[in-house]
């Protein structure tokens, strides 16, 4: 199929039956796409997001017509086509001279498509967008319900394929898809097979196949167009078969992977058991048809931001060092960093107003984070973004009063919902539950809110009764005051919606500060693994056993950059199963 759509003169897209909510979306895509690409060029050059959360903002920073609420909807649900979704869509697009989307009886550039898709995306304005349609009750699910995110990965992997006939050729290099591993090995940025299948992995995590092997399968055509413009050998075992059970494809792949590509960070893609589809893989061996939750802390993003290096690169180790794979076994080298002894909510909870366990994970924690030097809470929020802003490593910008403000959006936007929902006696139990907000706010103040804002809120609101001694608070104020907050958090949550789900914070018994997977539990154990750029969450088979179950990867705050290795790093046997 591959070579069918490189020689068509033109491949034709069909999302549907057109129908006027669709035919106002191509409108719209139209009209954006006006600025798109120059807006695109300028945040990747620049190497910084633009953090564009307000949509009024639209026409002063761009010079864009303001979108009315039909449109945003119409806009969104364009994306939310499926055909966006599907794995084989990658190569007809890629591959093509040609490409154009079905528009009743004209057809639209599909680069019109993936070009917008990418600049509201790296604007920021798919969240403002979101928010928009929120206020009129229309949910809009980034990560899950819409595609626009993978509209926006066919487009550049649609611009690596054409090459020098890109308009994309001087931002692609500006983008890195191997989480500096390519560049940063001694291989000098040499390209192999296996960093191929390595890129692409990384950047189609998440479509979807109605045969598991497709996942695999249906990047084949992409894989053999750029090995032969780089003229490498593409191995025969890799060869689409179906003759091949699920299991085996997959564990095929990755084993080329681990062999080729002089690093582990294919483990790093292990997703938690409970989104895993295939059960006959080893722990080790990523299931590439499971559905994306939440994106890998070595995944693709822009140069700017340092790429993680816990465990090194393989190549600056001993031979002694390098994995070996037997059979269903993965035979590595590793040193803890110690069990996990305590985990916080994961985001489904947090939204329904429970963060007790964040609290006690802080008041649990030194007041000074000993790794780094930094506050526990300004530590806690740096491990829940992963220390990055979508521009750089460490974070540079947002800050403590941020993630202050992210809890009481938090808190504030459950207070509403629960008051509709259960009315006021409901609401003063979840307050008064929430008793550890005002025990961090006098160990750290100005980093936490108490539990008095939250009151003197709801009281303007009239979710709560006010006393005879209480300070009058209009709705108008308490509104502009949720106004003020979410204007200063809402940059903190764009970044967090690309971390948070699915992973829940550790700590361990030693004291490190962990993002980790979700299906993490209190015993696990967190490695640093020779030549995995993140450490990973390890469940022990046997006790007094050197064999392990991966669970899945973690960020660690304060080792990402090697700090835990030592030059005289004794390194334990570890067998992954």
């Amino acid at each position: 199929m591959d070579k069918i759509y490189s020689n068509a003169s033109l491949v034709a897209i069909w999302l549907g039956k057109p129908f006027p909510q669709l035919q106002l979306g191509f409108e719209v895509i139209d009209r954006i796409y006006k600025v798109a690409f120059r807006e695109v060029s300028r945040i990747i050059r620049a190497q910084q997001y633009d953090f564009t959360l307000d949509i009024g903002d639209i026409q002063d920073k761009y010079g864009l017509e303001l979108l009315t609420n039909e449109e945003m909807e119409a806009l969104m649900d364009v994306y939310a086509s499926r055909w966006f979704g599907r794995v084989w869509v990658i190569q007809e697009v890629a591959l093509a001279k040609k490409v154009g989307v079905v528009n009743g009886d004209s057809i639209m550039a599909f680069d019109k498509f993936g070009t917008v898709a990418a600049f509201l995306h790296v604007s920021g304005l798919c969240i403002a967008i979101s928010h928009a349609l929120a206020r009129i009750d229309r949910n809009v699910d980034l990560l899950e319900g819409n595609f626009l995110f993978r509209a926006e990965r066919i487009q550049i992997l649609r611009e690596w394929c054409l090459g020098d006939q890109s308009l994309w050729q001087e931002l692609l290099p500006l983008v890195d898809f191997t989480a500096g591993i390519q560049n940063g090995s001694e291989r000098g940025g040499e390209e192999t097979v296996g960093l191929v299948l390595t890129k692409l992995l990384l950047w189609t995590i998440g479509f979807k196949a109605t045969d598991p092997r497709d996942s695999v399968f249906g990047l084949w055509g992409i894989v053999r167009h750029i090995a032969s413009t780089q003229h490498l050998k593409m191995p025969e075992h890799l060869r689409p078969s179906y003759d091949m059970s699920v299991s085996d494809v997959f564990h095929s792949v990755a084993t080329e992977i681990l062999e080729t590509s002089g690093t582990l960070i294919l483990l790093t893609l292990v997703k938690d058991p409970e989104q895993r589809s295939s059960t006959e893989l080893p722990s080790w061996c990523p299931d590439f048809s499971s559905p994306l939750s939440s994106h890998p802390i070595s995944g693709p993003q822009l140069k700017s931001v340092t790429p993680v290096k816990a465990g090194g690169h393989i190549e600056g180790l001993t031979r002694s060092l390098l994995p070996g794979v037997r059979g269903g076994t993965l035979k590595l080298r590793g040193f803890p960093l110690g069990p996990v002894q305590a985990i916080g909510e994961r985001a489904d909870e947090i939204e329904y107003g429970k963060f007790g366990k964040w609290v006690g994970i802080l008041l649990e924690m030194e007041d000074t984070y000993p790794l780094t030097g930094q506050s526990a809470v300004e530590a806690f929020w740096r491990t829940l973004i992963h220390d990055q802003d979508l521009s750089s490593r460490p974070s540079k910008l947002v800050g403590t009063e941020h993630f202050r403000d992210v809890l009481l959006i938090q808190a504030l936007g459950f207070v509403r919902r629960e008051f509709a929902k259960n009315g006021t006696e409901s609401v003063e139990k979840h307050i008064e539950s929430w008793c550890g907000l005002d025990t961090l706010a006098k160990r750290y103040p100005g980093a936490v809110e108490g539990t008095e804002t939250i009151r003197t809120y709801c009281k303007g609101k009239g979710f709560l009764p006010t006393l005879e001694h209480d300070i009058p608070v209009s709705e108008e104020e308490s509104d502009a005051f949720r106004a003020k907050v979410f204007d200063n958090g809402s940059g903190l949550l764009m970044i967090l919606s690309g971390t948070i789900f699915n992973r829940c914070i550790a700590l361990t018994a030693g004291g490190h500060l962990a993002h980790a997977s979700g299906s993490t539990i209190p015993g696990d154990e967190i490695w640093v693994l020779a030549g995995c750029p993140s450490p990973l969450v390890l469940r022990r088979l046997e006790p007094e056993t050197d064999q392990f179950s991966l669970i899945g990867e973690a960020y660690v705050h304060g080792v990402m950059n090697g700090e835990a290795i030592a030059k005289h790093t004794e390194w334990r046997h570890v067998d992954l199963v």
